[in-house]
């Protein structure tokens, strides 16, 4: 019996335990690189019909197209289209990602031609984009034939940021989906309406309200992309935008402007960069563009740049969720790595969140930015501490905060390599 034979007997079990156990290993396996021959076996039997597993969300099926698409070979591309009908939910998902992946010109008519066959069916439960938007190729098969599916909702976001990608790399000529550029500016415009009244100019809680957060993503991508069309309403749409409150808003107008060549209000320049989440952001896109210069100076600094990085990651929603109310530079430790790199500098904050967000009844917190290269100063990049343990300020010393989350991250580090 071969090594997937086995891994395909075990799943087809209805011991959980052997099951959940050849998961694992045809993991493991896949993250060498599964030879052609057995990953066209793998795709193959993911056709088959599967017990079901103990957690709803594992799927035998979907492991072993999931497999084959850690490391795709083109040989793939003809039994996925064969047998993408046959696949549950899970196993389509990933056989549109193994088509995703590849770079061959077939792969992409073959995306496209399920996307024909199924869409309209129900029959993609995801539309797969993002190793296209990482590395955008094919324009010419994709567009502007995939706008037309925008009308499912559960497509539009990942089209939308396929197009930017395409359009970014200069893929896809505004010209050619013109037609598309119109609906934007009608959906963009829907959704200012409604976020245009509940601006607010003090304080940033109202920012990160759910109510408005699910508003602001898709009316953010909605502006960046009409800053590549050049139509007289879509550029007095991206002016309107100089009159919101919200930074993002205002950076996605920002950067619209100046890739166009347009000039830019100094203030709005500098509302943006005076905003902790947005700051890095405009120091970074104007660094892109070539335009540097055009970067407050008052905020071209290390510790601001590093205050930047500190929201950046509360912002996660596996941390704070949202930007504090308030944070304050503490402590900057200097360290001398004896490398390359030199003296590197740690950046220590205090922040809190107002009520009535759940941690501010924890007051003031500390947290931790960095390291970044001295010699490199003022950077936005620091290099993998940003961290925070959520510690009462008052329960330790600067250096004390330091040190702890630091070690956190090195016990992290120790157990994640054992993994």
């Amino acid at each position: 019996m071969t090594r997937l034979a086995g891994i395909i007997l075990a799943l087809k079990s209805h011991n959980t335990d052997e099951q959940d156990a050849a998961a694992e290993g045809l993991r493991g396996w896949s993250e060498e690189g599964l030879p052609v021959e057995e990953g066209i076996l793998a795709l193959k039997a993911a056709a088959q019909p599967f017990p079901p597993r103990i957690m709803d969300w594992k799927d035998s099926a979907g492991d072993l197209v999931e497999a084959a698409a850690e490391s795709p070979w083109p040989e793939y591309i003809p039994v996925v289209v064969e047998h993408y009908p046959l696949y549950p939910k899970g196993a389509k998902t990933e056989a549109l990602r193994l088509l995703a992946k590849l770079p061959q010109r077939e792969a992409a008519v073959a995306f496209m031609d399920l996307l024909r066959c199924h869409a309209r069916q129900g029959d993609i439960p995801h539309l797969i984009t993002m190793p296209l938007r990482s590395d955008p190729r094919h324009a010419d098969v994709f567009f502007p034939e995939i706008l037309s599916y925008t009308d499912i909702e559960a497509f539009r976001w990942d089209i939308n940021l396929l197009l930017l990608s395409y359009l970014e790399e200069g893929l896809v000529a505004p010209e050619t989906v013109s037609g598309y550029g119109e609906s934007i500016l009608e959906s963009y415009t829907d959704y200012e309406s409604k976020l245009m009244p509940v601006q607010q100019a003090e304080g940033i809680a109202w920012i990160w309200e759910q109510s408005y957060q699910d508003l602001r993503d898709t009316a953010c991508l909605y502006l960046d992309l009409l800053g590549f069309f050049v139509a007289p309403s879509a550029k007095e749409a991206v002016r309107r935008a100089f009159s919101f409150a919200d930074p993002r808003m205002v950076f996605f107008a920002v950067r619209a402007c100046v890739q166009r060549g347009e000039d830019v209000d100094p203030t709005h320049l500098f509302n943006v960069a005076a905003s902790a989440e947005m700051r890095n952001w405009l120091y970074n896109e104007l660094d892109r563009l070539g335009k540097l210069s055009l970067f407050p100076h008052q905020f071209a600094t290390q510790a601001a740049f590093a205050e930047s990085n500190m929201v950046g990651w509360l912002i996660f929603p596996t941390e704070l969720g949202r930007a504090p109310d308030e944070i304050e530079l503490m402590h900057v430790s200097t360290f001398d790595t004896q490398e390359e790199e030199g003296l590197v500098d740690h950046y220590v904050f205090r922040f809190r969140t107002l009520e009535p967000h759940w941690a501010a009844k924890d007051g003031w917190m500390a947290g931790v930015s960095g390291p970044f290269i001295q010699k490199n100063a003022p950077s936005t990049r620091a290099y993998g501490d940003t961290f925070s343990r959520f510690d009462a300020w008052e329960s330790k010393t600067a250096e004390e905060h330091l040190r702890a989350n630091l070690d956190n991250l090195d016990n992290w580090h120790t157990e994640w390599s054992k993994t």
